[in-house]
C-alpha cells in the first residue's frame, strides 16, 4: 500500500476506533506518518516502554510477518487496532531524521512497515495525562480483555516499574487502583494476589504461582507435592515450573532467562492444558503446547536471543479425555504424546 490508499482509508473511517475509552488517555487524530518520523527506542525500562533491544526480544518473527503479508496483500483488518503514537513536545534529530512522534503501542507492525520498505502507516495520535496515564494505555493495548488472565505478571512488572520510577505510591489504595484498570475483567482473588505481590514484591514471577488449573493443583495434593512455583528441586537440581497453556508460555521462557542468568539453573516445566472442546482432544492440545514451547524457542534464535536451557518433562493428568482417562497416579511423560 502505498501513502494515498491509506490516507484514502484513514479518510473513509476504515482504519481506527479512535478513541478506546481510557480515562487520561486522550485520543486526538488519526494519520499517515512516516516511519522515519517515529522514535522507536524510548529511554526507560518499565514492561512496555523498553530499550529496543529488549523489545526485539519480544517480537515474534511469525506475528511480523503475518503483518507484512497483510499489508501487503491490502488485507489488514479493520477490527485490529491501529498502531499508537504520542507527538513530542519538541521535535528529536536521530540518525539524521527529524523525530516528530515516540511509539507508544503497535512495534510489530511498525516493524512489518519497515520491513515492507513502505515509507509509513496510519497510527492513531494520542496525548496522555502523565507517565501513568501512557503505562496503562500500553497494558491495556497489549493484553486486551480476552487475554487478560494471562498477563498477571506484566501488571505487576509493568507496577513495580512504575513505582520503581517514582510514579506510582506504593499504598494498597493507589496499587489497587491502578491494578483495577489495568485488569478489569479479572476476579478480586486473582487480583488480590497481584497486589500482594507488588506491595511485597514477591520474588518468584507471579506467573509461576497462578496458572495451575484446579485439577493441576488436586494433583499435587494427592501426590503429596508442592505446586512448582519455580522452587529448586534438590534431586535434579532444576527449577520446576508448571505451565499453563496459552499467552503466558512466552512470559515464562523470558522470566527463565533472568534466572538462568542469575543462577545458571536449568528448568524443568511440568505442562497443563485445558478442558478440550468438542473438536478437540486433550492429546490435541498437549500436542498444540508442545509445538507452541518449540516455536518460541525457534522465534528467539531467528532474532538472535540465546534459547534458554529448558525441557517438558510432561503434562499434569486429566480426570478425563471424552472416554478416555489418564493414570491420574504420574506425571504423562511426552513420549506419550508425540
Amino acid at each position: 500500500m502505498n501513502r494515498k490508499e491509506i490516507e484514502d482509508k484513514i479518510s473513509n473511517g476504515e482504519y481506527t476506533y479512535g478513541d478506546v475509552g481510557i480515562p487520561g488517555c486522550h485520543y486526538i487524530e488519526t494519520l499517515f506518518i512516516p516511519v522515519t518520523e517515529i522514535i522507536k527506542t524510548v529511554s526507560n525500562d518499565s514492561q512496555y516502554r523498553s530499550k529496543n533491544g529488549k523489545r526485539v526480544k519480544d517480537t515474534v518473527p511469525q506475528q511480523v510477518e503475518y503483518y507484512k503479508d497483510q499489508m501487503t496483500n491490502d488485507q489488514m483488518s479493520s477490527k485490529d487496532k491501529l498502531p499508537t503514537v504520542e507527538k513530542l513536545d519538541s521535535p528529536v534529530i536521530v540518525d539524521g531524521h527529524t523525530r516528530l512522534y515516540e511509539l507508544i503501542d503497535g512495534y510489530h507492525k511498525t516493524i512489518a512497515v519497515e520491513s515492507n520498505g513502505m515509507e509509513g502507516y496510519a497510527y492513531d495520535v494520542y496525548s496522555f495525562d502523565n507517565e501513568v496515564r501512557r503505562s496503562v494505555f500500553q497494558q491495556q493495548m497489549n493484553c486486551p480483555s480476552q487475554t487478560q488472565q494471562s498477563t498477571q505478571d506484566d501488571v505487576v512488572k509493568n507496577m513495580i516499574s512504575l513505582i520503581d520510577q517514582g510514579l506510582v505510591k506504593k499504598s494498597a489504595a493507589e496499587v489497587t487502583k491502578l491494578v483495577e484498570e489495568m485488569w478489569p475483567h479479572k476476579v478480586i482473588q486473582a487480583k488480590q494476589r497481584c497486589i500482594s505481590a507488588i506491595l511485597y514484591e514477591t520474588k518468584i514471577p507471579i506467573a509461576f504461582e497462578s496458572l495451575t488449573g484446579e485439577i493441576a493443583e488436586k494433583w499435587y495434593e494427592k501426590r503429596g507435592l508442592s505446586p512448582a512455583g519455580g522452587k529448586i528441586d534438590p534431586k535434579t537440581k532444576m527449577r520446576v515450573v508448571t505451565v499453563h497453556e496459552g499467552y503466558e508460555t512466552r512470559r515464562i521462557i523470558d522470566a527463565i532467562a533472568a534466572f538462568k542468568e542469575q543462577d545458571g539453573t536449568q528448568t524443568l516445566f511440568r505442562c497443563y492444558v485445558k478442558a478440550p472442546g468438542k473438536t478437540q482432544t486433550v492429546r490435541d492440545k498437549r500436542k498444540k503446547m508442545l509445538a507452541t514451547i518449540k516455536r518460541y524457542s525457534e522465534a528467539q534464535a531467528n532474532v538472535g536471543t540465546t534459547i534458554f536451557p529448558y525441557e517438558v518433562e510432561g503434562f499434569i493428568p486429566q480426570q478425563k479425555d471424552g472416554v478416555d482417562r489418564d493414570d491420574f497416579t504420574r506425571l504423562i511423560p511426552v513420549s506419550e504424546i508425540k
